[in-house]
């Protein structure tokens, strides 16, 4: 009986983006093995303990969690051990000594081949002595992971670029897949009567929500019964949220700006696929590390992201996207004023798109990036040299 194992800090009934993207996994390797034991956070929800393939183990802290693993492998000894790795998930600040030496010390315990998600990996270089601190000890985590696993997996060629020269020869992109908005396209219902733009996403560091706040009033000016709907995991009484209502409150547009927060996967599946246009503002760009990205890229219409550094070279401006420079409002207003009047080009872009996704983010295609990594020769990843094309 084949098994495999996922370490992870979060698993369902939990949702963010780690316990969704093991759900993922879990889903795209099931015809994979015949069982998966995910080994996950206390959480005081109700929880399945087990089904026919999948058997969840708890632990309460670190120290436990070292016994829970060893215990789960005596029992069943699986074939490779996937361990998720989120700095700031494991420790405060990202700091997280005992998670980092997990791989290591599974590899020298038990030579058990272990491929290691690389969801993050360290704060860039900064003047600020704590960040500092912080980037240095995030990247001799990284160092002991990566000298440690099998293989490695990242998601998008940037993070891949930066490790190839260390690493290259056990290093994968795989994308984070779609991990929202997943809903079947046949049962979905248009959830408003009007045309309508569409965020998604969280209030994060890197978000430049505020642009498009600015290049929707600009452009709700000439369309009159254009709406903006935000929608994701954000606080509705945060004070960033009330300074964009201002904003759109000065310009008279306040009842034309729709704040849903939270939704359900089956009526985000419904607001992404009946939108005009669906807009991403990370800074850092489109890439495969972004779940979101790959809702937008399935829901059937048109995308428009901030061009930004970790743009993955899939991205074509024109053919399955619209990109824009980041701080030039200007030039988003104008490419939404574009999709809306120009047909052609939407289609073009949302039909671009829909390509991309099944090419790249669809399960099917992450499940077969998995199997590649998931190559095995009598119970140990085979260690010949893989060329992985980016």
């Amino acid at each position: 009986m084949s098994r495999f194992m996922i370490v992870t800090r979060d698993y369902l009934p939990i949702h963010n983006g780690l316990s969704d993207h093991t759900a993922l996994i879990v889903e795209c390797l099931a015809d994979r093995f015949d069982a998966i034991d995910i080994v996950c956070a206390y959480s005081s929800g109700n929880r399945a303990r087990s089904t026919m393939s999948e058997t969840i183990v708890e632990y309460h802290d670190m120290k436990e969690l070292f016994d829970v693993i060893d215990t789960a492998i005596r029992r069943e000894r699986p074939e490779a051990i996937l361990f998720q790795y989120v700095p700031h998930m494991w420790g405060r600040a990202g700091i997280a000594l005992q998670a980092a030496i997990i791989p290591f010390w599974l590899r020298i315990k038990y030579g058990i081949p272990i491929i290691t998600y690389l969801h993050e990996l360290y704060y860039g270089w900064t003047f600020s002595p704590k960040r500092l601190a912080l980037s240095l000890i995030h990247r001799m985590q990284l160092l002991v992971i990566g000298i440690a696993s099998h293989r490695l997996i990242v998601t998008n060629f940037r993070r891949q670029k930066a490790l190839r020269r260390l690493w290259g020869y056990k290093l994968f992109r795989i994308p984070a897949g779609n991990v929202s908005a997943r809903t079947s396209a046949e049962t979905t219902s248009e959830p408003y009567p009007w045309p309508y733009i569409t965020w998604f996403g969280t209030l994060s560091e890197d978000q430049r929500v505020e642009e498009l706040i600015f290049a929707y009033c600009d452009v709700a000016n000439q369309y009159h019964d254009l709406r903006l709907v935000l929608v994701g995991g954000f606080d509705l009484t945060s004070p960033r949220l009330r300074q964009m209502m201002q904003i759109v409150e000065g310009a008279g547009l306040a009842s034309r700006v729709i704040i849903r927060g939270f939704v359900s996967d089956d009526e985000l599946t419904d607001i992404l696929s009946g939108s005009t246009v669906n807009v991403a503002t990370y800074a850092t760009g489109p890439s495969g590390r972004r779940g979101v990205v790959a809702a937008y890229l399935r829901s059937g219409r048109p995308m428009v992201a901030l061009d930004g550094p970790e743009t993955d070279p899939e991205f074509r401006h024109g053919q399955n996207i619209i990109l824009v420079h980041d701080n030039d409002i200007r030039s988003l207003s104008s490419a939404l004023e574009a999709l809306i009047d120009n047909r052609e080009l939407s289609r073009r872009i949302a039909v671009g798109g829909e390509q991309l996704f099944v090419q790249s983010y669809s399960d099917a295609s992450v499940a077969e990036k998995l199997r590649t990594v998931l190559t095995f020769k009598t119970g140990s990843v085979v260690t010949a040299n893989v060329h992985h094309k980016s």
